[in-house]
């Protein structure tokens, strides 16, 4: 891949992480936003603004220092630490999975989800280091 394609691209996810985690102060009350004003979260806003921006910004440092076949392995690796992270918040039952408190046949099936899904980003991590590289 281009070089100064890697870069801009990199740029891009670095901008993109970094808004995230501004709106994620904005949801929290510890910034203030012009355009929104003060709002009350309820911290379903404040997951998802982070579950953005953590693979935006990792995904920003791998393009930076790992080379283009690899890369692949290890952007599919960012995302699956953030369904990993996604299973402790359903165990905590904050966040989108709020509503798991009180149930727990829907706090299951939701872990259950989770399980699926890391599994699934584990089996494509395992076939791209297997053919791409890692």
């Amino acid at each position: 891949m281009l070089n100064w394609l890697i870069i801009i691209l990199a740029i891009v996810f670095a901008f993109n992480g970094l808004w995230q985690i501004r709106m994620t102060l904005i949801y929290m009350g510890v910034l203030h936003s012009n355009v929104i004003g003060q709002i009350s979260s309820t911290g379903s806003l404040i997951h998802t603004s982070l579950r953005s921006a953590l693979p935006s910004l990792a995904c920003s440092a791998i393009l930076l220092f790992i080379d283009w076949p690899k890369f692949v392995t290890y952007v599919v690796g960012a995302f699956a630490l953030r369904e990993i992270t996604d299973i402790f918040i359903v165990l905590l039952g904050i966040g989108n999975y709020q509503i798991t408190r009180g149930n727990p046949k829907l706090r299951l099936h939701h872990i259950k989800v989770q399980f699926i899904v890391v599994a699934i980003y584990l089996i494509v991590i395992a076939i791209s280091a297997q053919y791409l590289g890692y």
